[in-house]
């Protein structure tokens, strides 16, 4: 519950949409196949293109904990066969930066089927991955998050880091 309300704080995310996760490793000769894909810091596009590539069920939206305490906007995927995996902090590690002890919460998952429909861009017709931000700014998504208290003083904005 610290987690959700560290979220709520920093994010600004409706703590009762959270749904705690458990994320595994990408199997890595597939992991192999893929990496050369995958971006640091581009958690939306990699989970957008990784998604695509390996027939992802949805590409799920929320926030990681990271860092013992640190709330991050992020995004990973679900897998066909239900698995969670998050090809952004599996590339992070090779590099040296270990988010193995990342606690994820979910507040949205989007359906690859849907994605496409999701993303459209609609001047050009070019698919543009969302970040959380995008949900935001949709009227249908607002429940997700909460606007911080008047009588509370808004958290330092942070830098997202996934």
């Amino acid at each position: 519950m610290e987690d959700q309300r560290l979220i709520q704080q920093h994010l600004h995310m409706n703590p009762s949409c959270l749904q705690p996760q458990t994320v595994e490793a990408i199997h890595e000769g597939v992991f192999r196949r893929i990496r050369s894909m995958i971006q640091p810091k581009a958690c939306y596009t990699n989970a957008f293109l990784v998604g695509i590539s390996l027939e992802a069920k949805a590409v799920v939206y929320g926030s990681a904990v990271v860092f013992g305490g640190l709330p991050i906007e992020h995004a990973w995927l679900r897998m066909a066969d239900g698995r969670l995996v998050d090809p952004t902090f599996q590339r992070l590690a090779e590099q040296g930066i270990d988010h193995s002890d990342a606690r994820y919460f979910a507040l949205v998952e989007v359906p690859l089927g849907n994605y496409a429909e999701l993303t459209k861009q609609p001047r050009t017709g070019e698919l543009e991955p969302r970040d959380v931000f995008w949900f935001r700014t949709q009227r249908e998504y607002e429940e997700l998050f909460q606007a911080p208290s008047v009588h509370q003083p808004h958290p330092p904005l942070l830098q997202q880091a996934s």
